[in-house]
């Protein structure tokens, strides 16, 4: 229905306030004014009955979110008053393979938790759950990184590897590259830096380090370790050990010392490397429920790096003491696996925090990477170097 001709808001000002609105509360710095129309009648639905109002309607764009929205503003007063997203989205998930321990054994396709991707030509992040939306209803192209908000993995021999996907609607398109050492690890190594950071928040929402960007750097030309420096670091793979960046465990318990470093309260406590090794070798346990810790860690050895709960003979203080503070650390975390087991027996599995599930599950036999893999290595010499904070290994 045709409004009258005469309005109090003019076109300019109705484009401000249009504008305004998105800024505030879509997209800041990135609207773009298309257009103006003459005023209409538009009706609004509010607490179920039906009102009119005269409105300018104003066409703008955004490039994130992407969108193209028509805002109504009202005639009288200047106020947006509604708004439209004009674009047509389609919408799909974009996940990873990776191991579920080790690249031996059984993988999974983990969701591309706050992956940073390129989809469509635009940068996006994923959801948590690797949720992805792009213009249009048709399939996609995605470009997938070992990087997100929360995790950015650096490959030390060489760029980082990316992925070419193409993404059909309501689909999952998945990256992977089982086959290829370095590409993997960095793949695996952003995988489970995220599983191990969700659920460490779930036990301690409030530790700040959480909110803050977790560097890995992976492919290391060193073998049979791993350490934490205030960053994650994972050697390659040797004639007797795995990458230890593809072995979750390992992951796992390297953030673990990260954990153990930002709970200290200062002036209060000091780090403990005993300690530090025991809480680190439980967390990663409790994440795989199982007290065998870095299973896979060695490449021809299926078992694991330590027991926490070996039977019969579990580590006590202080006949335990050791001059390896692996070997010391043995005695909390066995302790601390008895009393998940009795917080278990008591209250049920429910008793201790659980893992963030993968989507699916599958044989380590397949062959075939089902994204191509863009890797240009180049020769490196580097070595691991000395880390200058709290340097604790695996």
């Amino acid at each position: 229905m045709a409004a009258p001709a005469v309005r109090s808001v003019g076109a300019a000002e109705a484009r401000a306030a249009a504008s305004a609105w998105l800024e505030r509360d879509l997209s800041p710095g990135t609207v773009t004014f298309e257009a103006a129309h003459e005023a209409v009648v538009l009706p609004l639905v509010r607490a179920g009955k039906v009102d009119y109002a005269t409105v300018v309607p104003v066409e703008l764009s955004t490039t994130a979110p992407r969108g193209r929205w028509r805002v109504y503003v009202d005639a009288a007063t200047g106020e947006p008053v509604a708004r439209k997203q004009t674009l047509l989205f389609a919408s799909g998930k974009v996940a990873y393979d990776a191991p579920l321990r080790e690249p031996g054994g059984e993988r999974q396709d983990w969701p591309a938790n706050r992956a940073a991707l390129t989809v469509g030509g635009m940068n996006v992040t994923s959801t948590e759950a690797g949720d992805v939306t792009w213009n249009g209803n048709n399939a996609t192209t995605v470009t997938t990184r070992a990087s997100g908000t929360q995790v950015t993995v650096d490959n030390d021999a060489g760029n980082p590897a990316t992925g070419n996907l193409n993404l059909q609607p309501n689909q999952t398109a998945v990256w992977g590259a089982p086959n290829d050492e370095q590409v993997d690890a960095q793949i695996s190594t952003f995988v489970h830096s995220n599983v191990v950071i969700e659920y460490v928040r779930q036990i301690d929402p409030d530790l700040g380090w959480l909110g803050e960007q977790l560097d890995a750097i992976v492919n290391i030309n060193d073998s049979c370790n791993a350490y934490y420096d205030g960053n994650l670091n994972f050697f390659r793979q040797s004639n007797q050990c795995n990458n230890t960046g593809r072995v979750a465990d390992i992951v796992y318990h390297e953030y673990g010392h990260g954990v153990h470093d930002h709970a200290i309260i200062q002036g209060v406590g000091n780090f403990d490397p005993a300690l530090s090794e025991g809480v680190s070798d439980y967390l990663a346990a409790t994440i795989v429920d199982d007290p065998a810790m870095g299973i896979g860690f060695f490449l021809n050895d299926p078992g694991p790096l330590r027991h926490i709960d070996p039977n019969g003979s579990e580590a006590v203080w202080p006949d335990d003491i050791d001059g390896d503070t692996h070997i010391t650390g043995l005695i909390i975390a066995g302790a601390l696996w008895d009393l998940r087991k009795a917080l278990v027996e008591d209250q049920g599995p429910g008793g201790v925090a659980t893992p963030i599930t993968s989507t699916t599950k599958r044989s380590a036999a397949r062959s075939t990477s089902r994204a191509c893999t863009s890797r240009r290595s180049r020769p490196t010499t580097t070595t691991a170097t000395s880390p200058t904070a709290r340097p604790t290994s695996a």
